[in-house]
């Protein structure tokens, strides 16, 4: 089954060290255009309006994890999305 942005599978790589744990996430779809690449964690930018888009998604998952002491990073690839999600699992 293909996902809203052309995906059928998703590869999860999970590395802990020093009380950081990270989250790479890639899937098989068609990537992040160029353009789009500097504005994909802004609130309301999408490019899948005429789908339903709202460009909300992104920009949650930023908050959520800005709230957490976490940050969620879009690392460039040729062809598919990789985004890299770290979080503090210590207490501060």
């Amino acid at each position: 089954m293909r996902g809203r942005a052309g995906a059928s599978r998703l590869d999860i790589l999970v590395r802990t060290q020093d009380g950081v744990a990270s989250f790479d996430l890639v899937d098989d779809g068609s990537g992040n255009p160029m353009g789009d690449r500097d504005r994909i964690f802004d609130l309301f930018f999408t490019s899948k309006r005429e789908a339903g888009g709202t460009g909300l998604g992104h920009a949650i998952a930023r908050s959520l994890l800005d709230a957490y002491r976490g940050e969620i990073q879009l690392l460039s690839s040729d062809r598919r999305a990789h985004f890299r999600v770290v979080v503090v699992t210590a207490p501060a």
